[in-house]
């Protein structure tokens, strides 16, 4: 009798353990159930922009979740989850501003325990997102003479401001350190790549600025024929490296990027040895993704309209198209992530365009080069790492890709014989659209 007992009371238990568990499945799907706050139409009616909440807590703090649709009729285009940080916890339509461009819908979310936070949501799928502020209500404080660490910047934007007479500075979202990266995402104020302003919630890390400028002064003092200089004014690729060759005093230059790491010991002077004949005139070298797949093997002008590199994902030790990822051999154009010039050659060209601030400088130049007729070889033997876009980042935002397509339509005015002709290293009977030199599609 008593293990009957025993065995109905666990059954009992077990069952009320189940209608509990379910009693609060469903409390829980009720306080989370999703909501419409609001919505707006596009000024032709075409798009429809859905503010919902999709997280309530019960308790009167904390976030709440929310959640933008963006909808061409009847089809969804993208969708964005957020986090509303609010003293009342809840979405509303106060919660949003929304303005209607061209070719996207701006949102600017806002919520009383953060910064405002702004989401594009492009037409054509894509999105960014970044956290705005409003400098006119940071306590101003002294400049604290820190560098600006490009390879942890994840976004910034740029004000005009009258405090302290700063003029423009960046407000940039600022990636932890190692040490801290379980930190929330810190936020900085830069101007001419200075820190002028960290915001007293976030936590900073001097030790890398400090490391940095001590190695500057170490190899000063080592080397005799090390100089390092400063470049102040905005970022122009090709102003910086013509600023810098007008310093240097050697006879050969080397472009490099410091998001790269050489792999072979004799990489350079392998470059040096073929970069020393007479009728070449640039040397570039191969290049892997951190995975090892490669990431440039030279570059064929018309890949994907305009210019891209070869063999782009291979693996490091695929030979490719007639082993032509791992030969030397003469391309119409390399990366200036690597490259090697005679300076006599780079004075001779005008140097880097300046009008090419960030992209197609080095493929520009390389067109100057070999009008010179001079040659531009593809070192196959020299061997780097790049870690693509690390320390300047993506061309994420509106006018990064607008100053993006104003250069491509540059370069296409610049270089239409060649585009039109066809790149004379490369068979036309062979794709444009891939880098794996497959045949054309007709």
């Amino acid at each position: 009798m008593k293990k009957f007992l025993k065995i109905m009371l666990c059954i009992m238990g077990s069952l009320l353990a189940v209608i509990v568990a379910f009693w609060f499945s469903i409390s829980y799907t009720v306080n989370y159930k999703k909501t419409t706050c609001d919505t707006s139409v596009s000024p032709d009616g075409k798009y429809e922009l859905t503010l919902q909440a999709v997280g309530e807590p019960d308790w009167p703090f904390g976030s709440a979740s929310g959640r933008l649709v963006l909808k061409e009729g009847e089809d969804k285009i993208s969708q964005t989850d957020f986090e509303l940080h609010n003293d009342g916890a809840s979405i509303s339509s106060s919660c949003w501003k929304v303005t209607w461009h061209e070719d996207y819908v701006e949102i600017i979310l806002s919520g009383e325990e953060q910064f405002d936070e702004q989401v594009i949501l492009y037409f054509d799928g894509t999105k960014e997102i970044q956290q705005l502020t409003d400098v006119a209500d940071i306590e101003v404080e002294y400049p604290s003479g820190e560098r600006l660490d490009e390879s942890r910047v994840i976004t910034e934007q740029s004000f005009d401001v009258e405090l302290n007479d700063w003029g423009e500075v960046q407000f940039v979202s600022y990636l932890p350190t190692y040490e801290t990266l379980w930190e929330d995402v810190s936020f900085v104020l830069a101007k001419d790549n200075q820190i002028i302003y960290y915001f007293p919630e976030c936590y900073e890390n001097n030790s890398t600025e400090k490391e940095t400028f001590e190695f500057y002064e170490k190899i000063q003092k080592e080397y005799d024929n090390v100089k390092v200089l400063y470049w102040k004014d905005e970022f122009n690729y090709s102003a910086i490296n013509n600023f810098g060759v007008k310093e240097a005093d050697g006879e050969y230059i080397l472009l490099l990027n410091n998001d790269t790491e050489i792999i072979n010991d004799d990489c350079l002077s392998d470059m040096l040895s073929i970069c020393q004949r007479e009728e070449v005139g640039i040397v570039g070298a191969r290049l892997y993704y951190p995975d090892d797949t490669i990431q440039h093997a030279g570059v064929v002008i018309g890949f994907g309209g305009i210019a891209g590199h070869t063999f782009i994902g291979q693996p490091r030790f695929e030979p490719g198209y007639f082993a032509r990822a791992m030969c030397t051999q003469d391309y119409s154009a390399v990366t200036a992530a690597c490259m090697m010039t005679k300076k006599n050659v780079f004075e001779e060209v005008g140097g880097l365009t300046e009008e090419f601030k960030v992209a197609f400088n080095d493929i520009d130049y390389c067109m100057k080069v070999r009008k010179l007729g001079k040659l531009v070889v593809y070192d196959a033997f020299a061997e780097l790492y790049h870690y693509e876009s690390k320390s300047r980042g993506l061309e994420d935002t509106p006018e990064k890709v607008a100053r993006f397509n104003s250069e491509i339509e540059r370069f296409r005015d610049r270089w239409e014989d060649i585009l039109e002709k066809g790149d004379p290293y490369y068979n036309p009977n062979l794709t444009l659209d891939k880098s794996d030199f497959s045949l054309r599609e007709y």
